[in-house]
C-alpha cells in the first residue's frame, strides 16, 4: 500500500516538473495517468485545469476545475479557478458565482478579490463590482492595483472624489505610473478642483511629454482656465503626436473662435 502511494505522489511529481518545464504534452499524460488513480484529488484537477487554460483550451479547463468542485468543494482555488475559466470564455455573471464562492471559502487572496470586481463588472453590476473592490482595499490599504481599479471604477460610477482619493494614493506610491496621474488629472477636473488637476497633468506632462491624450487633458483644463497660449501650444502637441487627437482640434478650434481668428 505504501508503495503504490508512493507511485501515486511520484506521478503526479512528474507531472508537475514536466508542467514546469513547458512539456505540456508529457505533462498532460502524467496528470491523467495520476487521476487513474486518485480520481478524486482536487489539487491535481486544478493543476490539470491550469495546464489546460495555459494551452487555450477553457472549456477543457472549466471541465477539470469542475470536477475539481465536486470531488471538495471546500476547495477553494478549485472556485477560483473555474470564476477564471469562465471570465475567459465571457460568462461573466456564472464567473462571479464561482469567485464569490471562493472567497467565501477563503477570504485572503486579494487577487480572486480583482477578478471578481471584473466579473461583477462585465454583468452589468457596477455598483457591487465598486464595493467588492472598496472591501480588499478596506482589508489591504496597501494594495495599489486594488486602489487604481477601485478609482477606475469609481469614476465609471460617477464618483469622482473616491475616484481622487485613491488614484492619489497610487499616484504618490508610484510617482512614475502615468495612467494614475492621467486618472487623477480626469477625476479632480470632475471633482471641481483645477488646481490639483492641472499638478497631476504637469507630472503626466513630465513622464510623457509626446502623449496626445496627456497634452490634450492639459489643453482642455488650461482653456477652461482661461490660459489659452499654453492651452493652444499643448493642444499642438496633442495634434502632432502620431495619430493626432480629435479632441485636441476641437479644442483648438474653440480657442481659435474665442480669439477672433
Amino acid at each position: 500500500m505504501t508503495d503504490d502511494l508512493t507511485a501515486v505522489a511520484a506521478t503526479l511529481q512528474r507531472a508537475m516538473d514536466a508542467h514546469q518545464a513547458g512539456q505540456h504534452e508529457q505533462a498532460r499524460r502524467l496528470y491523467l495517468e495520476h487521476l487513474e488513480a486518485s480520481p478524486g484529488d482536487a489539487p491535481a484537477l486544478c493543476l490539470l485545469a491550469s495546464l489546460e487554460g495555459e494551452q487555450g483550451n477553457h472549456p477543457g479547463a472549466e471541465a477539470a476545475f469542475r470536477k475539481a468542485v465536486a470531488a471538495d468543494f471546500a476547495h477553494a482555488p478549485a472556485h477560483a479557478g473555474l470564476g477564471a475559466s469562465l471570465l475567459l470564455q465571457k460568462r461573466p455573471a456564472q464567473a462571479a458565482d464561482a469567485l464569490e464562492q471562493a472567497i467565501a471559502l477563503q477570504a485572503d487572496q486579494p487577487e480572486w478579490r480583482l477578478q471578481l470586481a471584473l466579473a461583477l463588472r462585465q454583468s452589468g453590476r457596477l455598483e457591487d463590482a465598486i464595493k467588492a473592490v472598496a472591501r480588499l482595499v478596506e482589508r489591504w490599504p496597501d494594495h495599489l492595483q486594488g486602489r487604481y481599479n477601485l478609482a477606475v471604477l469609481a469614476m465609471e460610477g460617477g464618483n469622482p472624489d473616491l475616484a481622487a482619493e485613491n488614484f492619489q494614493v497610487v499616484a504618490q506610491r508610484q510617482p512614475d505610473r502615468l495612467p494614475a496621474l492621467v486618472g487623477l488629472g480626469r477625476a479632480l477636473i470632475a471633482a471641481n478642483d483645477p488646481a490639483g488637476a492641472q499638478q497631476a497633468l504637469d507630472r503626466a506632462a513630465q513622464l510623457a511629454p509626446g502623449d496626445a491624450e496627456v497634452n490634450a487633458l492639459r489643453g482642455n483644463l488650461l482653456r477652461q482656465r482661461g490660459r489659452f497660449a499654453q492651452a493652444s501650444a499643448s493642444y499642438q502637441r496633442a495634434l502632432d503626436a502620431p495619430g493626432g487627437h480629435v479632441g485636441a482640434a476641437i479644442g483648438l478650434a474653440d480657442i481659435d473662435r474665442r480669439e477672433g481668428r
